[in-house]
């Protein structure tokens, strides 16, 4: 295991990456204090070397364990969070008068802390660390990558808050399917899918008794699994039906169910999630815009980054083009690939 010392005020020389693959730090960073707390919650390593380092902090001790800067708080906002949307989720299941200002105030929170630092959000967000209730982490996770797009496409911030709390309550509905259903490891009867497909109307009932919800919200669990093309559920509503806001919420839950692990399948890479938006784009089923802008995003963090292709064979992100963001130019070995010009390669993951 290779040590390494990071001081404040040193100028990296290398991106820093998470061992999962994600950029945390640039090439020619100037390290401060909120970069150092922030690698102590990620095991991390320099580009072009395979082995876990260890920080060592030769920073001056801070005189007080809270921080008030920076990465390090993600956590404990991120879990207070998920706290407050099982509580609200739980008093509603209950039939308990609810009120969902609590869950708002701390999503907020998080989402400030997240949007601080527009170029690492998605880290932040899947870096977090010991994290169980997956109904609810998604149903945050959804909220803060909405909040993201929003931030991405240049919206107001009132609608980039909206959207946040679009996705943090879009599956409420799913408080009123058996658990034995949302939990089941194996692939679903048919009857047993229209049960969950019920979600959207469970959810839409529980939230248009909040008088002071938006109504946005409320459509939002109703709506986030239609498709443009009709092809959706549970009305087969088509765009022109669809609110702009829906759209980026449908975009974000799709991305999130692909990249987060459940009960029936292991997360998968944000280069599989990335795959199946533009797929679906150019179906006609989601906001061609909305994704292409997202996937642009997602895909200038991971210049540099050392991937692994279905052929097998490793590469790396040289460059990523504007019209196909998906498709970068890798260098492989000595050579150039073009994935414009070759369909039958794709990125599978990153390299580990």
């Amino acid at each position: 295991m290779n040590q390494r010392e990071l001081n404040e005020g040193v100028c990296l020389e290398k991106n820093v990456h998470s061992k999962k693959g994600i950029l945390l730090l640039r090439k020619g960073t100037k390290v401060n204090r909120a970069h150092i707390d922030m690698l102590k919650n990620h095991d991390w390593f320099f580009e072009g070397e395979e082995e876990q380092v260890v920080l060592q902090v030769n920073a001056p001790k801070m005189d007080t364990e809270i921080e008030t800067n920076g990465y390090p708080r993600i956590q404990q906002s991120y879990d207070q969070a998920v706290h407050s949307i099982r509580e609200f989720f739980d008093q509603v299941l209950s039939n308990l008068e609810a009120s969902v200002d609590k869950v708002f105030t701390q999503f907020s929170n998080v989402l400030e802390e997240v949007l601080e630092d527009e170029d690492q959000a998605v880290s932040l967000i899947y870096e977090v660390r010991d994290r169980d209730e997956v109904t609810y982490r998604h149903s945050l996770n959804v909220g803060l990558i909405s909040g993201l797009i929003g931030k991405i496409l240049n919206l107001p911030e009132k609608d980039i808050l909206l959207l946040g709390k679009m996705g943090i309550l879009h599956d409420i509905g799913k408080m009123h399917v058996p658990d034995d259903i949302l939990k089941k490891p194996s692939k679903l009867t048919d009857a047993e899918y229209e049960e969950v497909k019920l979600h959207t109307r469970y959810g839409f009932e529980i939230l248009s008794k909040l008088p002071s919800l938006n109504v946005m919200v409320s459509l939002g669990a109703l709506t986030h699994h239609e498709r443009l093309d009709g092809t959706g559920y549970p009305d087969s509503r088509k765009k022109e039906e669809l609110p702009f806001l829906v759209q980026i919420l449908s975009i974000a839950d799709i991305y999130d169910a692909i990249c987060t692990e459940r009960s029936y399948q292991k997360g998968k890479s944000s280069f599989i999630a990335i795959d199946q938006l533009v797929i679906d784009a150019n179906k006609g089923r989601l906001n061609e815009k909305i994704v292409n802008e997202f996937v642009r995003y997602l895909m200038k963090q991971y210049v540099g980054r050392s991937v692994v292709l279905n052929s097998g064979e490793k590469g790396v992100i040289a460059f990523v083009p504007y019209e196909s963001p998906h498709r970068p130019l890798l260098k492989i070995e000595n050579d150039y690939v073009d994935l414009k010009k070759v369909s039958s390669i794709f990125i599978t993951n990153f390299a580990s």
